[in-house]
């Protein structure tokens, strides 16, 4: 708005030898539809839903890393001490949830020991 006032203010200081002005509007209403043929819409269905079916999967779906540590045993086989869990979420159950897999991993009855908060 403030630069087509200066314009219609500035316009005395350059002359020009045609001035247009506007005597009438009719305005004029259209609709436009557009009509088109994709071959690819299934293909582009297809990606939405299965995006947001990640979408859902990503807020529902625990995110767990189990960490074990294999050290070379002293009678030629292997052994796992230290046993680790990492969740971005930390629920309630979470702890007997480690309790479980290091029993599990470990073939033996462990020490309860918490898991760490990552």
């Amino acid at each position: 708005m403030t630069q087509s006032v200066i314009s219609l203010s500035d316009g005395f200081h350059y002359p020009a030898p045609l001035l247009l002005s506007l005597t009438g509007f009719d305005q004029v209403r259209a609709s436009v539809f557009q009509v088109a043929r994709a071959r690819a819409k299934t293909l582009v269905y297809l990606g939405a839903v299965l995006l947001i079916i990640g979408v859902f999967a990503m807020l529902y779906v625990r995110e767990r890393r189990l960490w074990v540590w294999l050290e070379d045993g002293h009678g030629g086989g292997n052994r796992a001490p230290p046993v680790t869990l990492s969740s971005p979420r930390r629920t309630g159950d979470t702890d007997r949830e480690f309790e479980r897999l290091q029993r599990t991993v470990l073939g033996t009855a462990a020490t309860p020991t918490p898991a760490p908060a990552a």
